[in-house]
């Protein structure tokens, strides 16, 4: 009983409903497989695109740190100076003053 409903069923290549045969099912089923890989590998390339770019800019903010880090040792640097020359200033003022003091009537 189980052979007569095998031979009724037919060879695969016969349409199926709608007309379509399974060959052709098979057909376009792995059509849309290969579509949905090359989407799939395209994203995946734009993705490591991205992400060397990322890493260019972040190797970019790097560099742009330390220089700036540099500028703000370099600014310190100015205004200790800048304060031991106040300092220096003040005492010549101070001594300035005496000087002058003595020439007083």
């Amino acid at each position: 009983m189980a052979s007569a409903k095998i031979q009724d069923a037919g060879p695969r290549s016969q349409p199926a409903h709608g007309g379509l045969t399974a060959g052709a099912v098979a057909d376009s089923t792995n059509d849309t497989i290969g579509s949905a890989v090359e989407e799939q590998a395209a994203t995946s390339k734009e993705m490591t695109r991205n992400v060397a770019a990322a890493a260019v800019g972040s190797g970019s903010i790097t560099k742009a740190i330390a220089e700036l880090a540099d500028a703000a040792r370099s600014t310190n640097a100015g205004v200790t100076e800048t304060e031991q020359a106040a300092g220096q200033l003040a005492d010549l003022s101070g001594e300035l003053e005496h000087r002058v003091a003595r020439f007083r009537y």
